[in-house]
């Protein structure tokens, strides 16, 4: 089943044009640009880094991040620059490629966030999950072990 697959093994399973990329902006970017950035590539989630060094992670914008800190608090988004509203990287999980999938999504409902960085072994970005990727695993595994037992069932049957 589950128990077998790390983060890692489930960032391989994203399109090629998926695997090992994420998106990421500079944390004084105005939070309407980060918005428009996250809805052109239809993403919940983009991490921001300070001095625009891929390495240097300042934090994560979410959608919920957007509502309740700029939306619902009538803050102008062209102004508004996302490093004062993010989630700061204290307060947000990270998982290593080497994380089994099962952990990761009990760390993600526990925390309720839908995106978790991953990091390699060297802590440096390999990509990010979302709760959308980890209930497409759930989904396939399931899907493989009904198949299983209907093969087997079938053969037993004879």
């Amino acid at each position: 089943g589950l128990e077998k697959y790390t983060v890692g093994d489930l960032l391989l399973t994203k399109s090629l044009e998926d695997r090992g990329t994420w998106l990421w902006c500079d944390e004084n970017v105005p939070a309407l640009e980060a918005v428009r950035t996250m809805t052109k590539a239809n993403v919940g989630a983009l991490l921001l880094v300070r001095g625009r060094w891929e390495d240097a992670v300042a934090g994560v914008l979410t959608e919920r991040d957007y509502l309740r800190k700029v939306v619902a608090q009538n803050k102008d988004a062209s102004t508004t620059a996302v490093g004062t509203i993010m989630t700061d990287k204290k307060l947000y999980d990270v998982a290593q490629t080497d994380t089994p999938v099962l952990e990761a999504l009990r760390r993600m409902t526990e925390g309720r966030h839908r995106h978790m960085p991953v990091v390699n072994a060297n802590r440096t970005m390999a990509g990010m999950l979302c709760i959308g990727d980890v209930t497409r695993m759930v989904v396939d595994a399931h899907r493989a072990e009904v198949l299983r037992l209907r093969d087997y069932l079938a053969g037993a049957s004879y």
